[in-house]
């Protein structure tokens, strides 16, 4: 997995102009990364993810960009649970995702 601390802090580093935020880099690149995961479990890219609220709330979008399901973090934001146990988060994301793609 290429989503780590370190790879939140290099990003921000490669941003050096400060146009972005850490919690916008961070949101970015959460985003991309649970979109990866739920290519991977429909074994293609079908159905597409977008912030509700960032940080707070990931929507999930079927084929028609219909909003299916929502995913929210286990503690007050995604950041939060990340930074306090990225992989617990992730194992949750999984879960998740495995549901939602079940359940449709």
């Amino acid at each position: 997995m290429s989503f780590t601390k370190e790879a939140v802090a290099e990003r921000l580093a490669a941003h050096h102009s400060g146009a972005l935020t850490e919690k916008e880099i961070f949101c970015e690149m959460l985003l991309d990364e649970v979109q990866a995961m739920l290519d991977g479990g429909l074994e293609g890219h079908y159905w597409v993810v977008t912030w509700g609220e960032p940080d707070e709330k990931i929507i999930v979008h079927d084929v028609d960009n219909q909003p299916i399901d929502q995913i929210i973090p286990l503690g007050a934001s995604f950041s939060n649970d990340f930074y306090e146990d990225g992989p617990k988060l992730f194992r949750y994301l999984d879960t998740r995702l495995k549901k939602i793609i079940a359940s449709h």
